[in-house]
């Protein structure tokens, strides 16, 4: 929570703690921390797909597919670039 205070606009820091959230079964506190990861890295697949991962342990089908989506665009976006 240091961190979060610390660089609260610094999208990494708000995956990872987003990232915990989840795994401690906080959907809603993980929802929050990765929007805002997902809006300080729009282009990172993982903020997506672990946005969409929290969405549907939310219920929320249709975001949950939307960020899964995304996520899966990203990164075949990024491996396109790295060829």
């Amino acid at each position: 929570r240091a961190a979060e205070k610390e660089n609260p606009s610094n999208g990494q820091v708000m995956l990872e703690l987003g990232k915990l959230s989840l795994t401690r079964g906080q959907f809603e506190e993980a929802r929050a921390r990765l929007a805002k990861a997902v809006t300080l890295l729009p282009d990172f697949g993982s903020a997506h797909y672990q946005l969409g991962l929290t969405y549907g342990r939310l219920g929320d089908k249709e975001k949950s597919d939307h960020h899964l989506n995304l996520s899966r665009e990203l990164d075949r976006r990024q491996a396109e670039a790295q060829k």
